[in-house]
């Protein structure tokens, strides 16, 4: 179990500093992640701003939380993104079709992907707390208490990696996979040559 709340902590980690490092890298892009939120929200440009902060100072204060404080990060990471997936769910019931701005710039609308995304992560950090709280990590930094397996450890770090680069890129695998069916050129069978 130890190995599977490394995995959870290192996917949280890294989508959590992937998603505000892509909302901070520019006054431009933070400025077009605010009018995403006032969007979404349906709320004032001020007010969508401060949320916009909010939202950007949580990732990164959940970061080191999540690496220093296993159960607070998985709680605090829990909640950001289970409020995400309802505020997302409200904005798709709502018919808003705004760009999802979770990682920085993105031509995406949003759809029950984004929200389902977000749905996920909140499971994924309710295992990990679970975990935390049943006695697989009991104080401190997942990485320090009992021994550790250098293969669990390779299979954690390398799971974490795979699926961080699956939530990032959620968007574009989704668009690559919707463009098969959709009418395509596809290549010529041997019936057709």
């Amino acid at each position: 179990m130890r190995y599977v709340v490394l995995g959870c902590d290192l996917l949280l980690i890294g989508v959590f500093a992937v998603s505000a490092t892509g909302k901070l890298r520019s006054r431009a892009v933070f400025l077009d992640f605010c009018d995403s939120v006032r969007k979404v929200l349906g709320t004032r440009p001020d007010r969508a701003r401060q949320l916009a902060a909010a939202v950007v100072a949580f990732e990164v204060v959940t970061v080191p939380t999540l690496v220093f404080l296993p159960a607070v990060g998985f709680l605090v990471a829990m909640l950001l993104c289970v409020t995400f997936a309802v505020a997302l769910g409200r904005a798709v019931r709502h018919a808003v079709r705004e760009p999802c701005r979770c990682f920085g710039s993105s031509s995406a609308p949003l759809g029950w992907r984004h929200a389902a995304r977000a749905a996920t992560l909140s499971l994924i950090a309710l295992a990990g707390e679970v975990g935390v709280l049943t006695g697989a990590v009991l104080t401190g930094p997942i990485w320090l208490p009992g021994p550790w397996h250098p293969g669990g450890i390779s299979v954690a770090v390398g799971a974490a990696a795979i699926l961080v680069a699956l939530t990032v890129f959620y968007d574009d695998i989704a668009d690559l996979f919707a463009g098969v069916g959709a009418g395509l050129p596809r290549e010529p069978t041997r019936e057709g040559i």
